[in-house]
């Protein structure tokens, strides 16, 4: 794959039958364009000016570059709400799995105008954060400064820290009272102000500590701004009443459905998946604006000391045996009870793989769910790589580098209509973030003439996850 940063717009002049040629940064010859909003499926050159599609035509184009696209699909590039690592190493990793656009909408960070401040001219993709309901909560309910933009890849760190002062993970276990609310959600408030995409919630690590109430009044403060909430909801992957993952995303159905708010379902690739995305249509039926996400894989990851893998989660939630779906990527074995014990306490930020089989049968049927959308939940990585290291020395979840190209394979495997398919990858989240008032997702995800020339070019034939 290659993503094209695109300078270039140009257009054809008649005078009297005769055709003034201009020429375009870019030109992308012969290549298959796809657009799933047109529905566009035609053998095409693409002229590419300014950093917009200036030109699709069957005519010949002149560029100062030009790229010989025969046999391959030229689309819009991939857009991925579910990147949680800021680290640049990572980011390469997405671009090569044709993702141009990467933000986070389940988690988030803390101090978002600094966090831009920071981030700005290093990305080589667009990008962009919400803001943490669970820092906001760290800051608040443990009483840690965070002066300092901080994200995703710090929250293991600072869901440790936060037990030093009283033993006591008070961001996830404590329920905040009506003052601490106001001041968790001032929070919000501010960082919104500062530029914020949505808020990111997680009471699925949090399930004891964030009251319903507590719940309602974050999901408020994003209505207020016309933003989504983005949440990993409580009781997520649960197979038991009375607290089925279901009943998680009832939580905040209601109230987004109650605040006429946009939602975003976090990986919604786990038990219940069926039922929650039979309620989302309905809703979008509505003229509501909701959707969910999902990763092609059968794993998850996170860190090994959250509650979703304690006993009462794997062994009764679930039914499952540690040795059999808990793997530690940094030693390359799965882990017995005893041994997660162990290092659950000792380094209760480790990432690692969790292993769900009844995601085998579930992830053909995901492929062909409209505006379901592809969210890697794409994790940092721990081995201090730099931007020219080598991808293949990345110890973490494959979703982080593979999740687009393994959703080519398997629907090209499946039979899935590709344009279905690319929809998932970059029209249908363009779609609904364009929606929220998101600009720079409304002229994205469609491979159109005057759109961003954020651009994907591939073998439909051979793509694959490491292609």
């Amino acid at each position: 794959m290659k993503n094209i940063p695109v300078l270039v717009m140009g257009v054809l002049l008649g005078f009297g039958g005769n055709v003034l040629a201009v020429t375009y940064d870019i030109v992308i010859n012969n290549g298959r364009v796809m657009d799933p909003e047109t529905q566009l499926d035609a053998v095409r050159n693409v002229g590419i000016k300014d950093g917009k599609i200036a030109k699709i035509t069957k005519l010949e184009l002149k560029g100062k570059e030009t790229i010989d696209a025969t046999g391959h699909v030229v689309t819009a590039g991939f857009i991925d709400t579910h990147t949680h690592s800021s680290d640049k190493y990572v980011i390469k990793m997405a671009m090569m799995d044709g993702v141009t656009s990467g933000m986070d909408y389940e988690l988030g960070a803390l101090n978002v105008g600094a966090w831009y401040n920071r981030e700005e001219g290093k990305w080589p993709i667009n990008y962009g954060t919400c803001v943490a309901h669970e820092i906001a909560r760290v800051n608040v309910m443990d009483r840690i400064p965070l002066p300092d933009p901080v994200d995703a890849t710090d929250a293991f760190i600072l869901r440790a820290k936060s037990i030093e002062d009283d033993g006591i993970e008070d961001w996830s276990k404590t329920v905040a009272n009506l003052d601490q609310i106001n001041q968790i959600t001032k929070v919000l408030d501010d960082n919104l102000k500062d530029g914020a995409l949505c808020v990111g919630t997680t009471p699925g690590y949090a399930s004891q500590g964030v009251s319903t109430y507590e719940l309602f009044e974050v999901q408020r403060v994003a209505a207020r701004y016309g933003r989504p909430i983005g949440s990993h909801t409580r009781f997520h992957g649960s197979t038991k009443p009375p607290m089925e993952a279901q009943m998680g995303f009832a939580e905040i159905f209601t109230n987004a459905v109650l605040l006429k708010a946009p939602l975003v379902y976090s990986h919604n690739n786990d038990y219940g998946w069926w039922e929650i995305e039979e309620k989302l249509r309905m809703a979008r039926e509505m003229g509501l604006n909701m959707w969910a996400e999902y990763y092609p894989y059968e794993a998850a990851s996170t860190a090994i000391g959250a509650d979703a893998l304690k006993p009462a989660s794997i062994e009764e939630g679930l039914g499952l045996k540690y040795d059999e779906v808990l793997y530690d990527p940094t030693q390359d074995k799965y882990l017995g009870k005893a041994e997660y014990q162990k290092i659950a306490k000792e380094d209760p930020g480790r990432s690692v793989v969790v292993f769900n089989p009844a995601r085998k049968k579930w992830l053909p049927m995901w492929l062909r769910v409209p505006h379901m959308t592809v969210g890697s939940d794409g994790m940092w990585q721990n081995e201090g790589l730099g931007w020219s290291d080598d991808p293949a020395k990345f110890k973490g979840h494959p979703r982080t580098s593979g999740s687009h190209t393994t959703v080519l394979r398997l629907g090209r495997e499946h039979d899935v209509p590709l344009m279905h398919t690319l929809a998932q990858l970059s029209y249908w989240p363009a779609y609904h973030l364009g929606k929220t008032g998101l600009k720079m997702m409304q002229e994205r995800g469609r491979m159109q003439e005057g759109m961003v020339a954020d651009i994907v070019v591939f073998n439909p034939v051979i793509v694959e996850e490491g292609s």
